[in-house]
Order: C-alpha cells, then structure tokens, then sequence
C-alpha cells in the first residue's frame, strides 16, 4: 500500500472551473492539482522545482548544487566564462550604432583576458588537436591540461615556444 502525501492549498488565484471551489488538492508524487469538492484535475504533470537532496549549511548547499554546465579543465576559465559572439553573421541584421557597439564589447573582452589565460588557451586548443590525432581519452587530456597549467603558474613556460611546453607535458 502506497501512501501518498496531499498538500491542501486554498488559492484565491486557482479556481475550478467546474464549481468554482478554492480548495486545491496539489499531489506532488503524480504532479497533479485537483479539485477538493469535484475532483477535477486541474493541471497534471507538474515539474518538481524543489531540490531533492538536505544540506544543512550553505557550504553544504554549494557543494550539492546541481545547476550550470559542468566544470572542464579544457577551458582556460574552467568552462564558466562568456565568450561575445563568434559568428558575425547576425550582425548583418542590426542597425550600424548596434554593430559598431557590439565590436567594441568584443574588444573589450579581448583587453580583459590575462596573458596567461589566452596561453593556457591557446595550449589547450593544441592539446586538443594532438589529442583527437593520437585518441587520447579525455580524462588523460585533463590531466595533460592540469600539468601544463601548474608549469604556467610556476612561471616555467615563461620564453619557451607553446608546442614544445605541449609536447613536453604529453611525454612528462
């Protein structure tokens, strides 16, 4: 026997149309609203916004977020940044006060990208080209990623060309 739980709800705003009742039953395991007096259902299939999981502490809270995209070391911002527009083929539709505005944010992005950040970037999208010639797996590119970006932050990269650093941390 399966006991569900019904939440009585009385909403001035919902009102059956068959009776006119503001009693509302919500049944949250079938997702259904359904009249009190009638039984008429309402509305059905209704998501659940709730989280399914107890965290007693917002440190807690952070760690059993499950929203955004997942977190990559393939990216040099983590995979969390925003990239301004790749394709230029929108613009053709906006006004010219509306494009030039466009190019100078673009440009701004690009003047508030560290020098390092646009290194790791550019190290990144090599090991990805390597990568996909020799099918290394992707856990293994991470790692490859994590090691370059700790010899960058050790200032080790610093005067040596982009490939060999590359190289080097793949045979590392």
């Amino acid at each position: 026997m399966v006991i569900q739980m019904l939440n009585i709800k009385e909403d001035k705003n919902l009102k059956c149309p068959e009776c006119g009742a503001t009693q509302i039953l919500v049944d949250s395991v079938r997702g259904e609203k359904i009249c009190s007096k009638c039984g008429l259902i309402l509305s059905e299939g209704m998501a659940d916004v709730h989280q399914d999981w107890r965290a007693f502490d917002t440190e807690e809270l952070e760690k059993t977020a499950r929203t955004g995209a997942p977190l990559t070391k393939m990216r040099h911002d983590k995979g969390v940044g925003t990239e301004i527009g790749k394709s230029q083929a929108e613009l053709f539709k906006v006004s010219a006060s509306k494009r030039g505005q466009y190019f100078r944010i673009k440009n701004w992005q690009k003047r508030l990208v560290s020098s390092k950040d646009r290194n790791f970037g550019y190290a990144l999208s090599e090991l990805e080209r390597v990568s996909s010639a020799l099918n290394l797996p992707k856990n293994l590119q991470e790692e490859i990623g994590a090691m370059y970006e700790k010899a960058l932050e050790e200032g080790l990269v610093k005067g040596r060309l982009r490939p060999k650093m590359c190289n080097f941390t793949w045979f590392k």
